[in-house]
């Protein structure tokens, strides 16, 4: 969950009323997610290593699980053992990478945006999209000594006898304290085709303008417009004394022709590469378009090919929609393979908010390279990711292709020494290419754990980061422990509220989400039933925990269910409804 924009957060399984433990277990639904690939049989689990202390150094280490029994639903232990019965649970792949949900910049409702301004979805439900999770968010407070704050708890700390499924919730929180400013480099990749006629190329121009003065004299600024051919129309320089001549060569800019973003990328990062041997620099292409390219090169894979070179080079590439029209789809890939940012400028009020979280947070990250490594006993399982998906085999060679590039940049910007020249195998991997200031974020993992007696420790968590505060590597690797109880009621007792609050709201995103599957799939039926069943288990969640903000989220997605009953609109503008709505219940 990020605090500079709209962003996400959790769900929730209540453990005092076996009526409403029953409920919640039985009802909660499951997202799709992409078919684990078959992979070798991993290998057998390892002892924990012995507890080391300080940066660089951790606490147990796990191997990689050789166990691929289901262990079935525990999360829904208490059902079972009122007599409902229950189907198995997938188990994930243990040793695989995984999606992050943290997204920087606007990714996350630029789409969403967009179809509230071209009128497909009313403005009558703007408000069922938003940064829900938000409400829930662990209590971490900033980092004093360093980058990142970090919390790891279980929803219980003491599991029934029998074991059971619990989940695991880590909560991460960017320091307030900003690194020191960079030299910016910054290449703009103006679109002025005829397709930006109107409001939009206005938007671009006051996009450009608002951005040069947002720039200190001794940073570096290049304009690049393309539109059937590019054309330079400001060579790369300090903006010092050429800024008003900047603004009037904006001002000159007249949309005509067509969209050739293939040329205007090609020569924005020529006009980049000037200065990428300077490693000093912060070097970054913005392009700025409505991303419906028709002359050049138009594959998403041949622009984003272009991105993830330039990325080599040490050059950066975030993009700003335009348009009502604009294609999500392109500009979000050229951002993402370029470790960039993603926005959508829907009207001038939303210019100066994108530039500040672009230049003030984004491109000053206080931590840069942060993986999270899952690692659990071989015995232990996990049956569910809120919000994540297993990267497939070409998506995870760009996650480790990134990994690496961050760590050659890291070193060159900030002289922090690479450490990421060989890629470990095991666990569950997550990569984050950079962490803002002030950001929070928070992923939630269910686990299925086997009886036990005592305590013991059930996985690790391994974190890598490029502290930018304190300019230094840091790896820290925790061990995840739980106590048996000797009963279910002490096991009961146990629960932490504020972790199952988080289950509880990614419970809502998860079931929103698999709605909008549905609704694709054309049973508005079955998405409206899932959404009004997850509305009555908020009710009840909100009596539980005596919560107003559960009643909220339940209202909400009761006006979801009758949005989907009524078919005011279209089913692909719906299912994007759907989609934008869980996205703020899952960061």
């Amino acid at each position: 969950m990020r605090s500079p924009s709209r962003m996400r957060q959790a769900p929730a399984q209540l453990g005092a009323s076996s009526v409403l433990v029953l409920a919640l277990g039985a009802c909660a639904q499951e997202s799709a997610r992409q078919e684990v690939k078959g992979q070798e049989e991993p290998p057998t689990h390892a002892d924990p290593a012995p507890e080391k202390d300080g940066k660089g150094k951790g606490n147990p280490v796990y191997g990689r699980p050789a166990s691929s029994a289901v262990v079935g639903d525990l999360g829904q232990m208490d059902a079972i053992r009122s007599g409902s019965s229950q189907a198995p649970t997938r188990v994930l792949n243990p040793n695989a990478r995984y999606a992050t949900t943290y997204r920087p910049g606007g990714a996350a409702l630029a789409a969403f945006d967009a179809a509230l301004q071209k009128g497909s979805i009313p403005v009558s439900y703007k408000d069922l999209v938003g940064d829900f999770a938000a409400r829930y968010a662990p209590p971490l407070e900033p980092a004093k000594n360093g980058a990142l704050s970090v919390s790891f708890e279980t929803e219980r700390t003491a599991l029934p006898p029998d074991g059971g499924s619990v989940h695991l919730r880590l909560a991460f929180q960017g320091a307030d304290v900003a690194p020191a400013r960079p030299h910016l480099v910054v290449n703009l990749v103006l679109d002025r085709s005829g397709s930006m006629s109107g409001a939009a190329i206005g938007r671009a121009k006051e996009a450009a303008d608002a951005l040069v003065d947002r720039l200190d004299p001794q940073d570096d600024f290049s304009l690049v417009t393309f539109s059937t051919n590019a054309e330079l129309l400001v060579p790369l320089g300090n903006v010092g004394s050429r800024k008003s001549q900047i603004h009037e060569r904006i001002s000159a800019i007249k949309a005509d022709g067509g969209t050739n973003i293939s040329a205007g990328l090609d020569l924005g990062y020529a006009q980049a590469k000037r200065k990428s041997a300077d490693h000093a620099n912060v070097n970054i292409v913005m392009l700025l378009s409505d991303g419906h390219a028709n002359a050049g090169d138009t594959s998403a894979a041949g622009l984003s090919k272009r991105t993830e070179d330039a990325f080599q080079s040490g050059i950066q590439t975030s993009t700003f929609g335009l348009g009502d029209s604009f294609d999500p789809r392109v500009m979000s890939t050229i951002a993402d393979r370029g470790a960039g940012g993603y926005y959508y400028l829907a009207d001038a009020s939303q210019i100066a908010k994108a530039l500040a979280t672009e230049l003030d947070a984004r491109l000053m990250p206080v931590a840069q390279g942060l993986e999270v490594r899952l690692r659990l006993r071989s015995d232990v399982t996990v049956s569910k990711i809120y919000g994540s998906r297993e990267l497939s085999v070409v998506d995870a060679s760009h996650v480790r292709l990134q990994e690496r590039l961050v760590d050659q940049n890291v070193k060159n910007h900030d002289g922090i020494a690479r450490d990421r020249h060989h890629d470990a195998e095991g666990g569950m991997r997550f990569f984050i290419p950079s962490f803002s200031r002030g950001d929070r974020h928070a992923m939630l993992f269910e686990l299925n754990v086997p009886k036990g007696l005592g305590e013991h420790a059930i996985a690790s968590v391994e974190l890598r980061y490029k502290d930018r505060i304190v300019r230094e590597n840091v790896a820290k690797e925790t061990a995840i422990k739980v106590r048996f109880a000797n009963s279910d009621a002490e096991s009961y007792a146990s629960v932490l509220p504020s972790v199952q609050k988080t289950v509880q709201a990614f419970a809502a995103g998860e079931a929103i989400r698999q709605a909008a599957e549905q609704v694709g799939m054309g049973d508005r039926a079955g998405a409206e039933r899932l959404l009004r069943e997850r509305s009555e288990l908020l009710v009840a969640a909100a009596e539980r925990f005596n919560d107003a903000a559960f009643r909220e989220d339940a209202l909400r997605l009761s006006r979801l269910g009758t949005a989907v009953r009524e078919a005011r609109v279209e089913p692909v503008a719906l299912a994007l409804l759907l989609r934008s709505s869980a996205r703020g219940y899952l960061q």
